[in-house]
């Protein structure tokens, strides 16, 4: 039968040995403080942003401030006039996205593996690279003047074609293959 010192003894030794075993591993324990610190930072921090959600929120109170309303919120966007439309493009376009936008990057790079010339191979693998470097803003902006309906160069092409000018980016009919491609 185990006495009440016998117990405690056993917690000192587990406690020795841990720490112990801090100390030994003191160096890998510090490296862990950087992931530690910009995993608190960047995924548990912006987790206090959610209680907006059950929230009216007002600007000049804060979060802290402004009132709690509940699920209000989530009952007025479920029973909202768009909310069926908003829903289904949502859906359609993440699955575009993944049935589209998944194999292209493996495509490209399975032809580029095929070039035989290396320096052409290198300025296109650059040239499909370099989108990654530029702010969403300044992209959307260089694919809102190439797709525009009246002075891009794609619209320009199809006039010359003999076709009319279509507005990508305003046609519910061309809207989601027109982000699809982009973002592709």
């Amino acid at each position: 039968m185990k006495t009440a010192g016998s117990i405690q003894s056993h917690a000192g030794d587990r406690r020795r040995h841990f720490l112990a075993s801090v100390r030994k591993h003191r160096l890998h324990l510090i490296m862990l403080v950087p992931v530690l610190a910009q995993f608190i930072i960047f995924k548990y921090g912006p987790l206090y942003g959610v209680t907006l959600a059950f929230k009216e929120f007002r600007i000049l109170q804060g979060i802290t401030g402004s009132p709690w309303v509940g699920l209000a919120n989530f009952r007025r966007l479920f029973t909202s006039f768009d909310f069926k439309n908003v829903f289904v493009n949502t859906v359609s376009i993440a699955c575009l996205k993944f049935v589209f936008g998944f194999p292209a990057p493996i495509i490209l790079a399975l032809a580029l593996n095929e070039l035989r010339f290396p320096r052409f191979k290198r300025v296109t693998q650059s040239i499909s690279y370099l989108p990654h470097f530029i702010s969403w803003v300044i992209l959307t902006g260089i694919f809102m003047e190439v797709l525009s309906p009246s002075r891009g160069p794609v619209n320009a092409l199809i006039k010359m074609l003999g076709g009319e000018p279509i507005f990508f980016l305003g046609s519910p009919r061309y809207f989601r293959s027109t982000l699809v491609v982009t973002g592709i």
